[in-house]
């Protein structure tokens, strides 16, 4: 939101999901500059969906795991699993989703066997967004996107990811490739 006005109309409706601190402050807000310095690089009309995904779940006293809600007993607001950005170039139609898991208590066997990696990762393709150390310039600074406790995230095509998170609008989501894939020497 660029004006006040807008700014305070998010306080009149829902406008939150709950995310893990450790998360938002962490990968998520590094994701979240990238996108912004990526749309200020590219002086391209982009378009973004953003949103959440499934509900996180920890294990009870008797290791089962339990779905997460804020609220009272009518589980009011869901904890998201996933949260995500779509960004597609509204020219070349390429497009990019980009994914955050919403749990710092996961195992690393578990972002498998829990339905949290939902698409193939083509992170180490992507050349805009500063994680691992692997698209950055000296001077850069860079940030661990496999970190779990900081908010594990990972980039997948968008016909990938629509596959299975489905409540979007598909209209709008067609795409030509991936955005930001590196370019291949000859």
């Amino acid at each position: 939101m660029t004006y006040s006005g807008q700014q305070k109309g998010t306080f009149h409706h829902l406008n939150v999901m709950p995310q893990w601190e450790s998360q938002n402050k962490g990968n998520w807000s590094h994701l979240e500059d990238d996108v912004r310095q990526f749309t200020h690089d590219s002086n391209k009309t982009l378009i973004y969906y953003t949103g959440t995904w499934g509900v996180c779940t920890l294990p009870d006293v008797l290791n089962i795991q339990q779905e997460l809600y804020l609220g009272d007993d009518n589980n009011v607001i869901p904890v998201p699993k996933l949260f995500y950005i779509v960004v597609i170039d509204a020219d070349s139609r390429k497009g990019i989703a980009i994914v955050g898991v919403n749990n710092p208590y996961l195992k690393n066997d578990e972002l498998k066997t829990g339905g949290y990696l939902i698409a193939e990762d083509v992170s180490d393709d992507v050349d805009w967004i500063k994680w691992d150390r692997k698209n950055i310039k000296k001077g850069d600074r860079c940030w661990n996107r496999k970190n779990i406790k900081k908010g594990y995230c990972y980039a997948v095509s968008v016909p990938d990811f629509v596959k299975v998170v489905k409540d979007l609008p598909l209209v709008g989501l067609e795409t030509s490739g991936i955005l930001g894939l590196k370019e291949l020497s000859i």
